[in-house]
Order: C-alpha cells, then structure tokens, then sequence
C-alpha cells in the first residue's frame, strides 16, 4: 500500500510536468475506477481457480510491472491502460486479503482483525505520498521505488507456510424478481 499511496500521487503530478491536459489526466486517473470495477466482479472466480497465494503474488506482480511501464512510457494512452491494470490488481489484493483474513479469524475477533487491516492500509495509503519527496518526478526513480514496493509485498505471502483458505463454488441466491421501487411523483 505504501507503493500504491505513491502511485497514486506520482502518476497526476508527473502528468502534470509532462504537460497533459487537465481532461486527460482525468481520464487516466479514472481508468483505475474501471479496473477496480472488473476486479471487483473477477476476483472470485480468479481465487476460485487459482487461490489466494497465487492471486495475491499475480497482482502484486502485475502492479508493479504496470507501475514501471508507466514510467517508461509515460504517453496517456499507455498510462490509462496500466491504471485498468493496476485497479483490476488492487481490488483483486483487496478481496484476497479480506477473504483470507474473514477466514482465518474467529467470530469474536473479525470485526477487530478487519478494522486493524483497514487501519493499517490507511496508514500505508497515506504514508507512502511523501515518498514523493525521495527523488525528482521527472525521473524514473520514484516508478522503480514503487515498483519494488509492490514486488516486495509478494514476499511474506509466497513464503508463508499457512495455505489459502479454499474457496467454495457458489451461486449468488439473492432473487429480485419481486422486487417493486415505489413511485415518488406521479403525472
């Protein structure tokens, strides 16, 4: 996450030194909303056929990879497909870990394991924007830094010697078909 808070400074002020327009960077920027949106809806079906470690290790590879290509080549076209790229990953991570902390926690505890996740991503989240002041934007160095990051977090999860819990094929078993919106005007 800390990489991640740096990226998501970097990317607009650096387009912003490159001279892209203010429509552009809004719609690179919002680029990572689409992807969170596909991974949100592919996460798990993904964990279902590959589990929590591998998906874990493909995002935070994925996302870094992403991230380094945005800074080799920082044309907004390629930079709005590697935030797809990047969303798709965070939202992927994010249904992994909850998924995997849910399961690993008791009834008692979850509310409490869920909420010192959430605070400890925040804190990452915010953190990792003043490493923005490590290096000059214009260079590459601040892309490689977040690319270590997230390579990095691959580590502890591909080591550990807990297995993923395994997830069970399921159908959704909500029906809306009887579902009625009131009416709030009538003509």
């Amino acid at each position: 996450m800390l990489g991640y808070g740096l990226s998501n400074i970097l990317l607009p002020v650096r387009m912003q030194s490159d001279g892209v327009s203010l429509n552009n960077m809004g719609l690179v920027l919002s680029m990572l909303s689409v992807g969170f949106l596909f991974g949100a809806y592919y996460s798990r079906i993904l964990l279902q056929r590959a589990g929590h470690i591998r998906i874990f290790a493909m995002c935070g590879s994925l996302t870094s990879v992403a991230i380094l290509i945005s800074g080799l080549y920082p044309e907004p076209i390629i930079l709005a497909g590697m935030r797809i790229v990047t969303g798709f990953c965070i939202a992927c991570t994010n249904a992994t870990l909850d998924s995997w902390l849910s399961h690993s926690a008791t009834e008692e505890n979850r509310g409490q394991i869920l909420s010192i996740n959430q605070m400890i991503i925040m804190t990452a989240l915010f953190s990792g924007q003043f490493l923005l002041n490590v290096a000059p934007v214009d260079d590459i160095t601040l892309f490689v830094i977040c690319g270590i990051l997230f390579s990095l977090s691959i580590t502890p999860i591909v080591i550990s010697r807990q297995k993923g819990p395994k997830i069970e094929d399921s159908q959704s078993t909500v029906s809306y078909t009887h579902l009625t919106l009131p009416t709030i005007y009538s003509v």
